[in-house]
């Protein structure tokens, strides 16, 4: 009698079958701009993971028979929600947002990107996202406002450039008061944004924000061509704490002083820092590659 199956594969069926379906992460497979609208913008898809086939995916305001776009075109995670595009090269996905205009972002102070997380547990990986010159990121975390749970961001395995900040950690405004934002930023590289204050990534607490904590973890990340490499700051919030860890990371660097590409970049030897409890912390030149460097900065 032929087999059908060997032994950790009857394992394997037998443990998923056990598990509740929620346990189960839907996967959906996506091949073009439009099929990710649809995707990303399905409620019921919460907790699914969108997986991006090869290919550049240019974001509009509205669709091909001229339709608005739910959220102006924007790409906001569902709860729950992951984007992965091909394992082992971040320059095979695209997502492009330099075709949303100006109208497709609040015009307002508070925070918005062309990619948006902050619902439960949000991650993105292996894809690159460029060219959000009309938003104040290409990636931020700004639908946390709308949760009032912990939000759990990872941003794995990604290269985000061509705008005003890479990525915004932040809480903004009194309606994220008390909330805490826990990230996870690894092996990511942030370079050429150089539009406004041309920030690779800022992370921090703002205006109005009460008792906020952002917790993040930094490790084998690539900053260059930037204005400024990375800030970290709260700005009239009260009582707001950063929580950083750093390992790992490469030298960021000002727009003068960029590398080329990030295998030219060059490493020097770190040292442990002491906490610091002010309000504000920019690094535009070095971060510490081979020692761990904790930051703290408090309002």
């Amino acid at each position: 009698m032929k087999r059908l199956c060997s032994g950790k594969w009857v394992l394997l069926l037998s443990v998923l079958m056990a598990l509740p379906a929620a346990a189960v992460a839907r996967v959906i497979s996506v091949s073009n701009v439009d099929a990710l609208y649809d995707a990303v913008n399905n409620p019921a898809n919460a907790g699914a993971t969108l997986v991006l086939l090869r290919g550049t995916y240019v974001l509009s305001a509205t669709d091909s028979s001229n339709a608005p776009r739910p959220n102006g075109g924007r790409i906001e995670l569902q709860p729950n929600m992951s984007i992965v595009g091909v394992e082992g090269d971040r320059d095979a996905v695209v997502i492009d947002a330099s075709g949303l205009p100006v109208s497709s972002f609040p015009q307002t102070n508070g925070p918005n990107a062309a990619v948006r997380m902050g619902l439960g547990h949000n991650a993105l990986e292996w894809f690159s996202v460029r060219n959000a010159v009309n938003a104040q990121a290409n990636i931020d975390t700004g639908l946390q406002a709308t949760d009032p749970g912990t939000a759990y961001i990872e941003v794995a395995h990604v290269a985000s450039s061509g705008g005003v900040r890479g990525l915004e950690v932040i809480n903004y405004g009194p309606q994220t008061s008390g909330q805490t934002i826990d990230a996870e930023i690894t092996d990511s590289y942030f370079f050429d944004n150089i539009l406004g204050t041309g920030e690779g990534i800022r992370i921090g607490s703002f205006v109005g924000a009460v008792g906020g904590t952002v917790n993040i973890w930094m490790s084998g990340n690539i900053s260059w061509g930037n204005l400024t490499g990375r800030i970290f700051e709260n700005a009239r919030a009260e009582n707001s704490t950063i929580n950083a860890f750093s390992l790992g990371n490469r030298p960021m660097t000002t727009k003068r002083e960029q590398s080329s590409s990030p295998e030219s970049a060059q490493t020097t030897q770190g040292r442990m820092a002491t906490p610091s409890t002010s309000r504000r912390s920019t690094t535009s030149s070095s971060i510490t590659p081979r020692l761990p460097l904790w930051i703290r900065v408090g309002s």
